[in-house]
């Protein structure tokens, strides 16, 4: 009725996306649409894909590689090639990768207008209006509930309590947590060691004072990772929406974030291309510098000879030592 105010009674063109401008398009001239498509009305742009399809992007199946800590125990119990404990681990992983798919549909429909709003966001499918809110509601509440329930019938109690452990601390990550750093990086290192500790629980294995402190390291550094890796994303887009350079603060964020992530990337890489050339698949911390450091005479030292400098991670400190006289070499054959 507005819209043949509007024209005065007279022909009209409507573009539409939804069910509902179904008696607009009935009523117009000739009717568009940007999203659904009945009869009779011309799509404009690109097919969206299937409601389904939508919803398995939304779930972000390519995040569930960080399940495979739950095969850590596995691995070093020497169970491997084992078919019930792989079963059982198996299992375990599919159960807490569609606890953390609940999770992340839960995080989209409450940042749905931050994500809009963003550059590299707006095109989640529920940003994008490809799924709606309360459809995207209820597979996330069957996602985060029903694998409870089936690991409590399948794996025991134990594993069950295990995963409702990680889906509250996942969900307070993803909601208030990531932006306290320090207390975001431990919440999101117990996330991991959960992991670690459902799967020793899945397959009947006894954690270890080694494998705890294996896990309580390996879940640190995954952690800082991660944490830095999510929030440089923001910060470039923040960026580029207002059309200026990042504040002192977000570059300090991004430096940080190159700083971590292209020494790992480049150990990691080095690693897997030749594991005997390559001492350690991560570059050494400052603490563990200071400490290596601290054992050298720099008053008397006029030459000195580093082996493997990989990255160069010991280099500035060590530059900032030495005497002006005396001489630094290394040597790398990678």
């Amino acid at each position: 009725t507005r819209i043949l105010a509007m024209t005065n009674g007279g022909p009209f063109d409507y573009i539409g996306d939804a069910a509902a401008d179904i008696p607009i398009w009935n009523a117009a001239r000739e009717g568009f649409s940007v999203g659904y498509c009945p009869a009779g009305v011309t799509r404009l742009g690109v097919a969206p894909p299937s409601k389904w399809r939508a919803l398995a992007k939304a779930m972000r199946p390519h995040q569930w590689v960080p399940n495979i800590l739950i095969f850590v125990p596995l691995v070093f119990a020497g169970h491997l090639v084992e078919p019930d404990p792989l079963g059982r681990a198996a299992l375990a992983a599919l159960l807490f990768s569609l606890v953390s798919s609940g999770v992340y549909l839960a995080n989209d429909i409450f940042d749905i207008d931050a994500d809009r709003a963003l550059e590299i966001m707006h095109e989640r499918p529920l940003a994008a209006g490809l799924i709606s809110v309360p459809f995207a509601s209820a597979i996330s509440g069957l996602l985060m509930g029903l694998p409870i329930v089936a690991g409590y019938c399948a794996l025991g109690g134990k594993f069950a309590a295990a995963l409702a452990a990680y889906l509250v601390l996942a969900l307070a990550y993803s909601r208030w947590l990531n932006a306290v750093m320090p207390l975001g990086v431990v919440t999101l290192a117990g996330v991991h060691m959960i992991r670690i500790f459902a799967g020793a629980v899945a397959v009947g294995v006894t954690v270890s004072a080694w494998l705890l402190a294996f896990s309580v390291f390996l879940s640190l550094c995954l952690a800082k990772c991660r944490a830095i890796c999510e929030r440089a994303p923001h910060i470039h887009a923040t960026a580029f929406r207002n059309s200026m350079s990042p504040s002192p603060a977000q570059a300090a964020v991004l430096k940080k974030s190159r700083k971590w992530i292209a020494p790992w990337a480049m150990f990691l890489k080095g690693f897997l291309k030749h594991p005997v050339m390559v001492g350690s698949i991560i570059p050494s911390t400052d603490t563990l510098i200071r400490h290596m450091l601290g054992r050298v005479d720099w008053a008397n030292t006029k030459l000195f000879v580093e082996y493997g400098p990989g990255v160069g991670t010991f280099c500035p400190h060590i530059l900032e030592r030495l005497a002006a006289d005396a001489t630094y070499i290394a040597i790398d054959l990678n």
